[in-house]
């Protein structure tokens, strides 16, 4: 059994290295330029001009000259930017040779294993034609019949080598060949029900949710900045400038934070993808985690002393931090940002105030 398994698993490593996208230095560099790299990488010059490389490869080489691009080293190791430009990649793990197998193999044993295994293909193929047709295909022979035509009137020795009956092995790479092409249209309708939609950032308008979305696609995590979950339960669509403008407001990193959201821009200068696949939020979660108090949108307006009844209402009362009469003060109808500016220069103890907010 040990024996088949490595078999097969040396046959697709083989089937995986073949599909590896390779291209000469020149090919590499042009593109780049395609997808609007700025700069030019200089070939090291060990690597042949016309010797096709891996990514990897092309990577290793261009290592030190990256260096001093942080903003395009970020993109051209992230997998999901490269699976969107069909950039296919092995691993070198997998590029590995395996330990030598034995040198015998007792052909009853391997007949047995591809027959179990054509077996399994066909009840996959016969599962699919069931649920793309709605009617019960009939029972595949294929299998029963390469076991019977197969089935030795007496016990085989062992024979050197692993393609000892070239026939079954063929006939088995012929099978997964079959199950791969009914996968294919199947893969291809998925991929059909969500077209990327790209706009401009600066013209792009979505939830707060969905541009945390946007920045988590390309592995930017905000996180680390903040001392209370960042999802909120809705919010009306706003731009990309208000996003960061709410960001800023709670951070406890505000440069750092800054920095990302710089990252992302430059990342994402040429637009943002509005179909890209919704991130699901537990409100549940949500509530039980912000149970008592949540700032207002910066579209709500209010006068000084309903803003004051409000947060006496949250359990946060401004009179515990001053000895001025607030109950006198009046004003427009104003946000709670400017509300807040206003009540500090009137706070004994802005600091404190501040700190209750946060915690709240």
């Amino acid at each position: 059994m040990g024996r088949i398994l490595n078999t097969l698993e040396e046959q697709l490593k083989n089937q995986l290295s073949e599909g590896e996208t390779l291209k000469t230095w020149g090919e590499w560099q042009s593109w780049l330029q395609a997808q609007g790299c700025p700069f030019e990488l200089n070939r090291p010059s060990h690597l042949p001009q016309e010797r096709p490389l891996s990514y990897q490869k092309f990577l290793e080489a261009s290592e030190s000259q990256l260096n001093h691009h942080p903003e395009w080293q970020a993109r051209l190791c992230t997998p999901s930017w490269l699976q969107k430009q069909r950039i296919k990649l092995v691993p070198k793990e997998l590029k590995k040779s395996s330990a030598s197998l034995a040198e015998g193999l007792d052909l009853d044993s391997l007949q047995t294993e591809l027959t179990r295994l054509v077996d399994q293909i066909h009840n996959v193929q016969q599962q699919m034609g069931h649920l793309e047709s709605g009617t019960t295909p009939s029972k595949p022979q294929l299998a029963r019949e390469i076991s019977e035509a197969a089935r030795p009137g007496a016990r085989f020795n062992a024979v050197a080598g692993l393609m000892g009956r070239p026939d079954a092995t063929l006939m088995l790479q012929r099978e997964l060949n079959v199950a791969a092409n009914l996968e294919k249209p199947l893969k291809k309708k998925e991929e059909d029900l969500t077209q990327p939609e790209i706009v401009p950032l600066n013209d792009a308008y979505l939830t707060f949710n969905r541009w945390l979305d946007q920045l988590e696609d390309i592995h930017l995590e905000l996180d680390s900045f903040f001392q209370k979950p960042l999802r909120i339960p809705s919010s009306h669509e706003i731009s990309f400038v208000q996003f960061c403008h709410r960001l800023e407001r709670e951070s406890t990193q505000p440069e750092e934070l800054r920095q990302a959201l710089e990252a992302f821009e430059r990342l994402r200068q040429n637009g943002v993808d509005l179909n890209l696949p919704e991130k699901e939020f537990d409100l549940e979660e949500s509530d039980s985690e912000n149970p008592t108090f949540q700032l207002p949108d910066e579209d709500v307006y209010k006068n000084f002393g309903d803003w004051v009844s409000w947060l006496q209402q949250e359990g946060i009362d401004p009179v515990e931090f001053t000895s001025q009469d607030l109950g006198s003060m009046s004003s427009h109808q104003i946000s709670f940002p400017q509300f807040c500016r206003r009540l500090e220069r009137r706070l004994d103890d802005p600091e404190g105030f501040r700190n209750k907010l946060e915690t709240a």
